[in-house]
């Protein structure tokens, strides 16, 4: 294989894609910091017990905390508050990937989204991708961060093409207003034995359907294309993960 670090332009589109994943990913942690992380006595037993709601199985929801655990010793860090979520595909939640986030003692504010094969036998080794920053409030509302970066640890690249949709997913879902997120990724939260409530006039269907299919149209789209981008710059994470290990291909994302 040609070294891809000899294409200047190769490098200069790792280096525009790695950044438009971090800015999605720092964009998707403020947004959902929005709603204050919870906080609680917190010890193996009391996170195990919080990542049990975001976890498919009970081995998941052991080695997400046990891997939650062993980063706070290996960084020495104190954590103060913490929440666990899933992001689901739409409806379907038999595909999702947990979601869990925490605020340590010196402010820093982390995000970490898990990735698991449905045939993993060992969820220890499963996938993950984090961010980590120092946040700072905007006039938008939105936060702007400091020291920021961007980890992973995949078992395959696949999986880190995955979390990065998943990401793009999530914080896409964020930007919809909560009636939308309510008829397109809860069932409609309806009564459906109610006919009056259930089948409204014939215009006022047509017209959310139109609405629906068009926010799904936009979404679909612009994932396909952010996945796209990425999947382009595989062949040379491949490489440095090949040659210089998995600790460069998180520098890379750092800024």
């Amino acid at each position: 294989m040609k070294d891809p670090s000899l294409s200047a332009s190769f490098v200069d589109s790792l280096k525009e894609v790695l950044r438009s994943v971090g800015d999605t990913v720092k964009l998707y942690h403020g947004r959902s910091l929005r709603k204050p992380i919870p906080q609680f006595q917190l010890n193996q037993h009391s996170i195990l017990n919080e990542v049990c709601f975001a976890s498919p199985t009970p081995d998941i929801a052991i080695a997400i905390t046990n891997s939650i655990i062993k980063y706070a010793s290996s960084q020495n860090i104190k954590i103060i508050a913490l929440r666990a979520t899933a992001v689901n595909w739409f409806s379907n939640e038999e595909s999702s990937w947990p979601v869990v986030e925490w605020n340590e003692e010196d402010g820093r504010k982390s995000l970490a989204i898990f990735q698991f094969d449905d045939e993993m036998e060992d969820p220890s080794k499963g996938s993950w991708l984090m961010h980590s920053a120092y946040p700072d409030p905007v006039n938008d509302g939105d936060l702007s961060w400091r020291s920021s970066r961007l980890d992973w640890n995949v078992a395959r690249m696949d999986d880190l093409e995955i979390l990065v949709g998943a990401v793009y997913h999530a914080c896409s879902l964020l930007q919809w207003s909560p009636e939308d997120l309510e008829q397109l990724c809860c069932h409609g939260g309806k009564d459906v034995t109610s006919e009056k409530e259930y089948f409204p006039s014939t215009s006022g269907l047509t017209m959310r359907l139109v609405r629906y299919l068009g926010l799904l149209r936009d979404h679909m789209q612009g994932l396909e294309d952010f996945q796209m981008r990425f999947r382009e710059i595989i062949p040379y994470l491949e490489y440095v993960s090949r040659y210089y290990g998995k600790q460069t291909n998180r520098d890379l994302a750092h800024n």
